[in-house]
């Protein structure tokens, strides 16, 4: 078994380890740990909200969080349904983030309430999802060719370009760490 997708990769995870911890998110006076489970559970649960949205494989959300259990949902659920993610970094300017919405043409901004952007249709919270135990239906045929993420990025002189990076990018970083560090079960 040859995993060519990041898609792949997570449902492998998912079979593996399904109830082992993967993800702790610390607040202020608790810690609060989400399985391999229930990070897919609520990426399922996104996939079918992209679908109920008119969001469609190719694509492009942006994603202005915190780093959360919710980032990662997300970052799932973009990998499993063929949307392409566009993370951006959350101390950005509102000015930077609306810049980056018109280069990539992104269909939806999903934020905090609290660090909103006002774009009225186009923005969602993330405090108002309802990350239930829903299934996909059918699942999206993705491909290593296929774009995961529009990553932002810079050099020191010049204004941030979008760096595209596929299932067949993300997947060769993996096999490439494999063979320094060893996982079980890969």
């Amino acid at each position: 078994y040859k995993i060519m997708t990041l898609s792949e990769l997570i449902q492998k995870a998912v079979t593996n380890y399904g109830d082992n911890d993967f993800i702790i998110d610390r607040e202020l006076y608790r810690r609060k740990k989400h399985s391999y489970n229930d990070i897919f559970e609520q990426a399922n649960s996104l996939c079918i909200f992209f679908k109920e949205k008119g969001i469609e494989k190719g694509d492009k959300i942006i994603i202005y969080l915190p780093n959360s259990s919710d980032y990662t949902s997300l970052l799932w659920a973009c990998a499993l349904s063929g949307v392409i993610a566009v993370p951006v970094d959350f101390n950005s300017t509102n000015e930077f983030v609306r810049g980056i919405m018109n280069r990539v043409m992104g269909k939806l901004l999903i934020c905090s309430k609290y660090k909103s952007l006002q774009l009225k249709d186009k923005e969602v919270y993330i405090e108002d999802f309802d990350l239930g135990n829903n299934k996909i239906k059918e699942p999206i045929a993705v491909k290593e060719d296929d774009i995961v993420e529009i990553m932002f990025t810079s050099g020191t002189t010049s204004a941030p370009k979008g760096v595209v990076l596929t299932h067949k990018n993300i997947i060769s970083n993996v096999k490439s760490i494999t063979k320094l560090i060893y996982f079980d079960n890969y």
